[in-house]
């Protein structure tokens, strides 16, 4: 799933639960990758103590390069 945000130049993720953090730092981990490749800057949030709805007008409140549709992926 990262691997298509990242050709689909998606430009923030972020993340809300009790897990948002370790997920994040995991996410961090696949777009950098090994360090060799040329990826993307990506932005990345977690949100352990926020709604879906909190994330989204963060998400919506971005401005410059990460200005864009928000869409919510739920797993």
């Amino acid at each position: 799933m990262i691997e298509s945000y990242i050709q689909n130049r998606l430009q923030y993720i972020g993340i809300v639960g009790k897990d948002s953090s370790r997920i994040e730092d995991i996410i961090n981990e696949i777009i950098v990758g090994d360090g060799h490749e040329n990826r993307p800057f990506i932005l990345t949030a977690f949100h352990p103590n926020e709604s879906i709805d909190d994330a989204v007008e963060i998400a919506m409140s971005l401005s410059g390069e990460f200005t864009g549709e928000v869409q919510i992926v739920t797993l």
